[in-house]
Formats: C-alpha cells, sequence, structure tokens
C-alpha cells in the first residue's frame, strides 16, 4: 500500500514536467525566445522606409538595412545586407513584414540565434516567395555544422506575390547555443528569395523560473515520499 502511495506523491511532478516539455517543444521557438511576432519579422523598428522603386505592379518599398544590423527583434544581419519590406505589393499573408534576403547585387541574409540542447533535433521551416525570374534558392547554415540547405524556391507567377511554405530542415544541436543563417544572392536588381513565418521547434531548455518551478515540485513529492515511508 505504502509502495502505490509514493509512486502516487511523486507522480503530479512527473506528469507536469512532461506536459510542459511537450508544450515547450511544440512552440516556435524564435517567437519563445525573441516575443510572439519575431518569426515573421514583425518586432522591431522604427520601421522607415528607405528604398522605393516603381514596378508595373506598384512600388516595391523596403527598409535597407546594413551588415550587423539588429533592428529586427532576435535578428542579426548578414554580409551583403538585406531588404525589411512591407506595404501591398508583397501581399504578405503573416503580419505586415517580411524578408527579401539580399539587398543588393550579391548574396545577403540574415540570421537569428537560440539556445539549444546539444544532440536534439531542431526543424526549420518558412514561407518562400520570388518577385523576379530566374528561379531563386535560400541557403540555410547553422555554426559549426555548416549548410543543412540549398532551396530552389518555387517559380512565382503573380501578380498577386504568393507565399509557399518550404519543406522541413532539420540539424542536431552541437552547442547550447545554434545560430541559423538564411542567405540567397541577388538574381536581378536587387532583388531574391523572400521569406517569411519563420518557425524553428525542437526541445528547449526552460527558463530559470520554469525549472525552479519544476524542481520544486519534485521536492515536494520526494519529502511526501519520506514522510509517507516514515
Amino acid at each position: 500500500m505504502k509502495s502505490n502511495q509514493k509512486k502516487l506523491l511523486v507522480l503530479p511532478a512527473l506528469v507536469g514536467f512532461v506536459a510542459l516539455s511537450s508544450n515547450l517543444s511544440a512552440q516556435n521557438l524564435i517567437d519563445f525566445w525573441h516575443g510572439a511576432g519575431a518569426g515573421s519579422f514583425e518586432l522591431g523598428g522604427p520601421y522607415v522606409t528607405n528604398f522605393t522603386q516603381m514596378l508595373s505592379e506598384g512600388p516595391a518599398t523596403a527598409m535597407r538595412l546594413p551588415a550587423d544590423s539588429t533592428i529586427i527583434t532576435g535578428w542579426t544581419v548578414a554580409s551583403g545586407g538585406t531588404d525589411w519590406i512591407s506595404g501591398p505589393l508583397w501581399n504578405i499573408t503573416n503580419g505586415i513584414r517580411a524578408i527579401d534576403l539580399p539587398a543588393a547585387s550579391g548574396t545577403g541574409g540574415l540570421s537569428t540565434r537560440i539556445p539549444t540542447l546539444i544532440g536534439s533535433v531542431y526543424t526549420i521551416s518558412f514561407r518562400t516567395s520570388e518577385l523576379v525570374s530566374p528561379r531563386v534558392r535560400v541557403g540555410i547554415s547553422v555554426d559549426g555544422i555548416g549548410q543543412i540547405a540549398n532551396y530552389l524556391i518555387p517559380e512565382d507567377t503573380g501578380p498577386p506575390r504568393l507565399w509557399i511554405p518550404s519543406p522541413f530542415f532539420s540539424f542536431t544541436a552541437i552547442a547550447a547555443e545554434s545560430n541559423i543563417t538564411f542567405t540567397s544572392p541577388a538574381v536581378s536588381l536587387s532583388y531574391g528569395a523572400m521569406i517569411d513565418d519563420v518557425v524553428i521547434t525542437g526541445v528547449v531548455i526552460p527558463e530559470p523560473s520554469s525549472a525552479l518551478l519544476l524542481s520544486i515540485g519534485v521536492i515536494f513529492g520526494l519529502r511526501r515520499r519520506r514522510t509517507a515511508r516514515g
């Protein structure tokens, strides 16, 4: 009888730990660590349109960002720069902002950094679009691992712009933090692959406050076991 009581006393703490871990793993880790909307480039600023070009479809408006800019919350602009786009021409489906990866002729992009658990698998997905032909690629690389994807995005016959879900790409973490970089070469003028709605899922290391609550729950269960044993 006492043995069964011990199991029942510890069970709530263990169930709570499993439930919280599963819930965290299902979240977009970019939003979890940097704020809701960070994965779709909605946070940061102020946003100032400093690049406008007239196209047959209307004005292409963007905020051109130089290398190392951190104005977009949760992101650092890579070498070559990038364009933070907004406005009706782009037909953005998640929020009002997205990214045109290259800011000028050459390769541009940006990266995000998240805590990771060494040995755990993380999955990346996003939406893509393009403004001009020929078809363009999105490269994804992870610090210490190298390139994990060189994705040729589907051709867009817009207007209006189409935002197409990418396949799922994965990597196994080799460090306590992983820096994930998205790049694309410009194929015409300064235009290349556009991305939005970046989602990274996998094992998340709970914040200190969450870990403390879990520890208290387990300790409480163990003390109740000792009391029952006595």
